[in-house]
């Protein structure tokens, strides 16, 4: 308390719940490569855009409806799992079109 302050456990709570969305990011850091090299067209940047519209469309609601900073907090999460969702099914869009191409 003498150190941080007393604020301490608030921005714990807070960096927990970030972490959460760790998860998401790091699956979208690993493979987004992979679709990148495989289509022209900017899949990724649709994901993203994707992802970060739902978000501003969560944080607008939790902003109209006087909620707390930290259901923002959550918004980001559900975010990041989209974006991370968003990857991992092209993934496997990508990865079928592969194994028809070889059964071929």
């Amino acid at each position: 308390n003498l150190y941080l302050g007393k604020s301490f456990s608030d921005l714990v709570l807070t960096t927990k719940i970030i972490i959460i969305g760790s998860l998401a990011y790091a699956i979208y850091v690993s493979i987004r490569s992979i679709i990148d090299a495989y289509h022209v067209r900017a899949i990724n940047t649709i994901n993203i855009f994707l992802s970060l519209s739902l978000f501003l469309v969560l944080s607008g609601m939790i902003v109209l409806m006087a909620k707390q900073y930290l259901y923002l907090a959550y918004s980001f999460i559900i975010a990041l799992f989209m974006l991370g969702l968003l990857t991992l099914f092209e993934i496997k869009k990508i990865l079928r079109r592969m194994d028809n191409a070889s059964l071929r």
